[in-house]
């Protein structure tokens, strides 16, 4: 009998998923309590190495100034050399503190399910910050002895170090002396005997490796960019030297022949004879003697071993990045691409556009990631170092605050405010960003991202009439009381208006969609959902004639179809709005249905001669589909995303105004005051069509399974 070759790859496919299944969600060592117990275990271990500097470092500075060493060891206690060795461990720590600080990342509960999500959006995060912590660490014990003898006040071992470096210090001196007097026009450097020598196929490829590094740094970083510099030198050293093991492998000597080259150059470049003349004995100093002091003595026992070596023909053999002196990092986006469904917005915010950025994307549990990226450059030996922290939030849309710091109504004369909207995950704002736009059409982009709303046109600096029946305005407060001010007919504010049109975000980026769906009825439009291979004649052909602004065809199962009418919502009128008396923030919605209209004689001008800047709105004799949204608490209440698809009516605390029957809209000027007509025109114009094609649609499919939705 012969086997289907299509079965056995099923088979396979089905025996390594369900593996990767069980790898993730129930192996132990890739549970979320052991990573979180690995992660806490190398948090520990750079908190306690810190400690323990600080308490020596205390305990050696009132020493020293008892016993009076000398300037020998006077500078060995420089606080910023050592940052600079360990690496930057405060930027570590505060990204572990933020990456901690969001409870959607480690969650209490456990099980399978738990442990797939989190292997597959939190694991490669925390094993890179578990890894930076660990390479502190060991930075930190591996140069803790060169200066824990000046810490602690051991002036024997202090003496006989002393000493050590004076030898080497004398032997160079000596070194000089012979070719000065020699009357050399150039001296040449002494050379560090090592039992241990570099073959020169693998210096060159090294050399290579720097020469490519030297055409990265710009002109302006001053000194020759082709030397290594002490603090690069230091830090490729160490990367290399403490994978140095036991073994005799082709990887275990190349790291040692990267050791040893990077010590010649450190010690044969410019800034370290600069150093021995400005600071010697300081930390960086006396950090190269021991380093190279361990060097030597590893070469020795190299040399001493009965184990052969690797064959060089066989070590040049290796891959390119094997070669590599500073390993390529990790790309921050291949870390996180797993963890969301697509990049939403990634565009430049102040205060500076060239280094500062703002990233929205989708996770896949819906809500949306928020990345706030500064890149802060240093320069140090000639070299620029560039520090990047993100701060990271997620934030639920149907929890969103949104803050139009941008939208605060003023008059002309005031200063306007700045691009600057406040987004903040719950309504208590202690997880949130502010970010500065450069261009208000990119903070609109955010602005739809969250209320699900496209802003299609807006007005400045108008003032605004309406009924004060019906809307149920808060209370005047005072210092003594609170009561009710005695109300007039109408009130007055100031403020912006905008106005709205419900469009999905994905759909607006693409302008031939957009376009489609606002103008156009298309034929046989493609559906959202996976089409079935048993749709009927009858049911394609009528969505063949009907609008994809509000149709689609979903399956029922079993061969059965259905198609899915959605009704239009109507275009909004939003109004942020501000009591000059009170200051009282809220916001006015009204809902421009196909009834809503301008009336173009209910305006208070008696002579069709005089140009007038007033529109008045009106809804034929009824009243107003209006609301109110009310900042009760001040700015950090006034809620734009309440007005969005994703908050309820019920959670927004939306005021529904009774019998407002007209809105008066005064503008700057008539032509502001004519563009504003023709936009509602259009808009109420447009809305109208879709309603008819919608009432039409749903007559057309009578006879199939409707499914009918209010939008």
């Amino acid at each position: 009998m012969a086997i289907d070759l299509g079965i056995i790859g099923l088979v396979g496919s089905a025996i390594k998923l369900s593996w990767s299944v069980y790898d993730k969600g129930f192996t132990k060592d890739k549970s979320s309590p052991q990573r979180y117990i690995e992660f806490g275990d190398a948090l520990h271990g750079l908190h306690s190495n810190l400690n323990t500097i600080e308490t020596v470092v205390k305990t050696a500075k009132s020493s020293l100034a008892s016993d009076g060493i000398g300037s020998f060891g006077a500078s060995a206690y420089d606080v910023s050399s050592l940052t600079e060795i360990i690496g930057n461990f405060r930027l570590t720590l505060e990204e572990c503190r933020d990456f901690l600080n969001d409870e959607t990342k480690f969650r209490q509960k456990e099980g399978f399910v738990t442990n797939i999500l989190y292997n597959i959006n939190v694991d490669p995060q925390v094993v890179q910050l578990t890894e930076r912590l660990a390479f502190h660490s060991t930075k930190i014990a591996l140069i803790l002895d060169t200066f824990h003898i000046h810490l602690h006040s051991q002036l024997r071992d202090l003496h006989k170090e002393q000493h050590q470096d004076t030898a080497e210090v004398l032997q160079e001196l000596k070194h000089l002396l012979i070719y000065g007097r020699e009357n050399s026009s150039e001296i040449v450097p002494l050379q560090i005997e090592r039992d241990v020598t570099v073959p020169s196929e693998l210096t060159e490829k090294f050399a290579e490796e720097l020469r490519k590094r030297a055409t990265t740094v710009t002109d302006d970083a001053g000194g020759d960019a082709s030397q290594l510099s002490v603090q690069d030198g230091v830090e490729a050293f160490l990367i290399h030297f403490k994978d140095i093991s036991q073994a005799s492998d082709s990887m275990a000597y190349l790291r040692l022949m990267k050791s040893i080259w990077i010590m010649d150059r450190v010690r044969e470049s410019n800034a370290w004879h600069k150093l021995q003349r400005t600071n010697p004995g300081g930390l960086y100093d006396r950090c190269v003697r021991e380093m190279d002091r361990r060097l030597r003595t590893e070469c020795s026992r190299v040399a001493a071993s009965r184990l052969p070596r690797p064959q060089l023909s066989m070590v040049l053999q290796l891959p390119e990045e094997a070669f590599l002196i500073w390993p390529k990092l990790r790309s921050t986006a291949s870390l996180s691409s797993p963890s969301h469904l697509g990049v939403l917005l990634d565009i430049p915010v102040y205060p500076d556009v060239k280094s500062h950025t703002l990233r929205i994307v989708r996770n896949i549990d819906g809500t949306l990631g928020f990345e706030d990226t500064m890149v802060n450059t240093s320069r140090s030996s000639g070299v620029f170092a560039h520090d990047r922290v993100v701060q990271r939030l997620n934030i639920d849309l149907r929890n969103a605050h949104l803050v139009p710091i941008y939208a605060m109504p003023s008059t002309i004369s005031e200063n306007q405010p700045s691009l600057t909207m406040k987004v903040q995950s719950s309504r208590d704002g202690i997880n949130g960003v502010a970010p500065e736009f450069k261009k208000k059409s990119d903070l609109l982009k955010l602005q739809h991202l969250i209320t699900g709303y496209r802003c299609v046109k807006q007005r400045s600096h108008i003032k605004i009439k309406s009924l004060t029946c019906g809307q149920d305005y808060p209370h005047i407060s005072t210092k003594s009381r609170t009561w009710p001010r005695r109300q007039s007919s109408s009130i007055i504010e100031i403020g912006n208006l905008q106005l709205w049109q419900k469009v999905a975000y994905e759909k607006c980026e693409n302008r031939a969609a957009r376009d489609a769906d606002q103008d156009s009825r298309t034929s046989g439009a493609s559906s959202p959902y996976p089409s079935s291979s048993h749709l009927s004649i009858g049911a394609a052909s009528i969505m063949s004639s009907m609008s994809a602004a509000h149709t689609q065809q979903i399956s029922l199962g079993c061969s059965r179809t259905a198609i899915e009418l959605t009704q239009p919502e109507p275009p909004l009128l939003v109004l942020f709005l501000k009591h000059p008396d009170t200051g009282q923030l809220s916001f006015l919605v009204i809902e421009l249905d196909e009834r809503t209209r301008i009336e173009p004689n209910s305006c208070d001008c008696r002579s069709t001669q005089r140009t007038c800047p007033v529109s008045v709105l009106e809804r034929s004799g009824t009243p107003l589909l209006a609301r109110r949204y009310y900042a009760r608490n001040g700015l950090n209440s006034w809620n734009l995303a309440a007005i969005g698809e994703h908050w309820s009516r019920t959670e927004s605390e939306a005021v529904h105004v009774r019998d407002m029957f007209w809105l008066r809209i005064s503008f700057p000027n008539e032509d502001e005051r004519r563009k504003f007509n023709e936009n509602v025109a259009d808009l109420v114009r447009m809305f109208t069509a879709r309603m008819d094609d919608y009432r039409k649609d749903l007559k057309a499919v009578r006879g199939t399974h409707i499914i009918t939705q209010a939008a």
